[in-house]
């Protein structure tokens, strides 16, 4: 029986293990972070978990500025363009990283007064900050290196390991500290710098360069142009914490990031799935069949607005197991950051001819577009409806750069004449609109847990009668990733 299991396993398209792979690595880091949830808000006042909060937020901000972002989008561009030097490409960037994080290191200890007024924190915390940007752009450089080539061995292991020392390095940091807040963020910056200098030396070791002209100046001409998109990218994930400390207290903004937090839930799992979908995608652009595995991208897109739609509905049981009753009113705003998650994977999808194409003012109007009315909105609506306010502006800012981004779509479709469209459009529209009304009528039903149980197994019972056509649909799938690579 196992080995007939192995068999079939040994025979599953590379993409398909990857993917897998990736997605039970996925569930795997999230449950430790529920975990660490769970314990970390009942060992944390609201207004501590508030300064883990703000600190995360302006980390995602001060991230941009050191790393300009040189692990994501553009480094699978670079994995083609250079494909024959990709462990040389890697430990350069790598090398970038650590020299943009030196040069942040010197200014913040030169304006060290002025930057722990801003940031509402101590110097020690903002160097601790800044070390973990580095290393966690260093072990992101090498995961994506791996990703490309499908080598999700290493990728799953490392990250496993890695989590769950994480989390007893926090508890024991917590346990040992009166200032628990700034414990548990020391204690994950210790975490991420000890693995991160592992991976250098690795990296430095088989790439054997950590400095080459051509791609310092490819680096820096293809992501300085990007900084805006990737800049308000963050501003519109991470203001709203941040404005809410500063408009509310840093308790509602503690009581939000559980909300964000739980809304946030199954992005792990969609960013694990994109990460294994994407070189698979640009390669299909490449040899011009993107457009016959179309089908693809929609039944991903259905899969996830299941788990959307599931969490969702278990939001009020799930609150009150992850954080206690004191985090009960967050509740409320995790519909509209749920159904966030859905938009933010159209949006994806449709910004990767972008990438590929190496076109950025359209990225850049939708991303400042987008940070923009979500700040304006935030400061017009936070003083009045509090941290759920917040929640949805995030999702009406996710809408406006979702529609941007697909109007560049379709720009870039008509600019390199693709025949056809490389996305079902009408049918990811359609589920969209599903999970928003169904989301919005379930938030309705949070008071009578005997209705949403129904649902619950309604929905389960739904799913074993069409077991067959889901595997038949799993099938397809399967068989049209078959010749990948």
């Amino acid at each position: 029986m196992i080995r007939n299991y192995l068999n079939q396993y040994k025979k599953t398209p590379l993409t398909v293990r990857a993917a897998l792979a990736y997605t039970i690595c996925s569930i795997l880091q999230r449950s430790l972070s529920i975990i660490a949830v769970i314990l970390f808000t009942r060992m944390l006042t609201t207004e501590e978990y508030g300064q883990v909060s703000v600190y995360g937020s302006w980390q995602g901000i001060m991230t941009v500025f050191i790393t300009l972002q040189v692990p994501y989008g553009t480094f699978s561009t670079a994995m083609l363009k250079y494909e024959d030097r990709r462990n040389q490409y890697t430990s350069c960037a790598q090398f970038f990283c650590v020299m943009m994080g030196g040069i942040a290191v010197a200014v913040i200890t030169i304006f060290r007064t002025c930057f722990s007024q801003v940031f509402e924190l101590p110097y020690f915390i903002i160097v601790f900050m800044i070390a973990e940007i580095v290393a966690n752009a260093i072990i992101l450089c090498w995961f994506a290196r791996e990703r490309f080539e499908y080598k999700y061995r290493s990728v799953v292991t490392f990250t496993v390991v890695q989590s769950m020392i994480g989390l007893l390095l926090m508890f024991l940091f917590v346990i040992c500290s009166k200032e628990r807040g700034y414990a548990k963020i020391v204690g994950n910056s210790l975490n991420s710098i000890i693995f991160g200098s592992i991976v250098l030396a690795f990296s430095f070791y088989i790439g054997k360069k950590i400095f080459v002209w051509e791609f310092l100046k490819y680096i820096i001409k293809f992501n300085l142009p990007l900084l805006p998109y990737y800049l308000s990218q963050i501003i519109f994930n991470s203001s709203d914490r941040i404005m809410i400390s500063n408009l509310k207290s840093t308790s509602d903004a503690g009581i939000y990031s559980i909300a964000f937090s739980l809304g946030m839930l199954m992005n792990f799992i969609l960013t694990a799935v994109l990460n294994a979908y994407q070189p698979w995608f640009f390669y299909r652009i490449k040899d011009g069949t993107a457009a016959q595995h179309k089908k693809n991208t929609t039944w991903i897109a259905l899969g996830m607005a299941i788990l959307v739609i599931g969490l969702i509905t278990a939001t009020p049981e799930i609150i009150g197991i992850m954080a206690g009753e004191k985090y009960r009113g967050a509740i409320w705003a995790v519909p509209p950051i749920a159904i966030s998650l859905y938009v933010q994977y159209c949006t994806n999808i449709f910004l990767y001819l972008d990438f590929y194409h190496e076109i950025k003012v359209y990225m850049n109007i939708a991303t400042i577009s987008a940070a923009v009315i979500n700040v304006i909105l935030n400061w017009i609506f936070i003083p009045y409806v509090g941290f759920v306010g917040a929640a949805y502006t995030t999702l009406v800012s996710y809408i406006v750069f979702e529609i941007i981004s697909f109007i560049s779509y379709k720009k870039i479709c008509k600019q390199y004449e693709y025949k056809e469209d490389v996305f079902e459009i009408k049918k990811l529209f359609l589920i969209q609109l599903v999970v928003m009304m169904l989301g919005l009528v379930l938030m309705l039903l949070y008071k009578s847990f005997t209705i949403r149980l129904m649902l619950i197994v309604a929905g389960i019972l739904v799913v074993y009668f069409c077991r067959k056509t889901i595997i038949d649909v799993f099938k397809k799938i399967k068989t049209s990733g078959s010749n990948v690579l």
